[in-house]
């Protein structure tokens, strides 16, 4: 006797292509990554609160400021831990991020305020268990550029090379790197309101960063039009994302 999953059938209407996706609970993603970028932003420390509500969570200041940053990924493939990796569907991906402390412990850590896709796929993610990620995002550049919109044009990013001065924030990919490194558990929001989604985040090839020197460009998001500090780019890499539950406003399982 064979136990067979049930499946759910997504029509991809651009590519005339079906998906055919396990219903199976979904607790980690795997991705091979072309390209991941990175692109700073300074903001006062007075508006931490409107960016991040979780309570628990405070600013970690690099320089006196909060950074938010856009985080872009372009990925080959991406899957559920259980699939195949190679049969996974490429995609585009971004997010604004934050960088905070753990006020209980002092640990860094990163809010995520929202994730963003092109990919056919991004509702089965919800579907089945993992954090929702909101379809919608356009590519309007390629490899090697960065030319983003999302949310309806609520998140936008443009950068390509120009004569922008040395970034104040992180003066090196390295330094970014070892930024990123000490946070990689991420909190964002819940499936209900004062309830925040936990996943960590996993680099799991030697991949680092390099300052794109020069770059310029500008970066919209919810809370205004930003100024860039310093865009950031590394390829080949391979990621894992681990979804680890919610927890409440004090930061206690549910």
């Amino acid at each position: 006797m064979f136990l067979t999953d049930d499946l759910l059938q997504i029509d991809e209407a651009e590519s005339s292509q079906v998906w055919r996706v396990p219903v199976r609970q979904i607790t980690v993603v795997e991705a091979e990554v072309s390209e991941r970028w990175m692109v700073n932003a300074r903001m006062h420390p007075s508006r931490f609160r409107e960016l991040v509500p979780a309570q628990f969570l405070e600013p970690q200041l690099v320089d006196g400021s909060v950074v938010l940053a856009l985080c872009a990924i372009r990925m080959r493939h991406a899957a559920p831990a259980w699939a195949p990796l190679a049969l996974g569907p490429a995609s585009m991906n971004c997010a604004l991020r934050v960088g905070c402390r753990d006020s209980r412990d002092g640990r860094p850590c990163v809010w995520v305020t929202k994730r963003f896709t092109d990919s056919v796929l991004a509702t089965t993610l919800a579907e089945l268990g993992f954090p929702a990620v909101s379809g919608g995002l356009v590519d309007h550049g390629g490899v090697g550029r960065l030319d983003l919109s999302a949310g309806g044009g609520l998140v936008q990013v443009q950068a390509g090379p120009g004569h922008a001065p040395a970034p104040e924030l992180f003066g090196s990919g390295e330094a970014l790197d070892a930024f990123i490194a000490a946070g990689v558990r991420s909190y964002a929001p819940g499936r209900t309101p004062g309830h925040w989604s936990v996943i960590d985040l996993e680099k799991r090839a030697e991949n680092n960063f390099i300052h794109c020197v020069g770059w310029e460009g500008w970066l919209r998001t919810p809370w205004g039009d930003c100024t860039i500090d310093g865009v950031y780019r590394t390829v080949d890499g391979f990621y894992r994302w681990s979804c680890h539950g919610e927890v409440d406003d004090h930061a206690r399982p549910l």
